[in-house]
């Protein structure tokens, strides 16, 4: 948490941290967490922050042990 604070910090308004309840990095498209490629997609195809600072929880269906283990997804390209 000390480095999203720090980051969010010398980034300014230029970032927004996005944290999940979810272990590891990784988590755009790799875990079926709606939140997190909602936010992901929306600035990669549009160039759009969130408004503010944005804590998603762990994706649907996983429960709090599950939620960091990685599981393989087809992608829709």
């Amino acid at each position: 948490m000390l480095l999203t604070q720090n980051l969010r910090a010398a980034l300014g308004s230029r970032a927004r941290p996005v944290t999940a309840d979810q272990a590891g990095h990784g988590t755009y498209l790799g875990t079926e967490n709606e939140c997190v490629d909602t936010i992901g997609t929306e600035l990669l195809v549009n160039g759009k922050l969130p408004a503010t600072d944005v804590q998603c929880g762990p994706a649907a269906g996983t429960s709090a042990e599950a939620a960091g283990k990685p599981r393989q997804r087809q992608l829709p390209f």
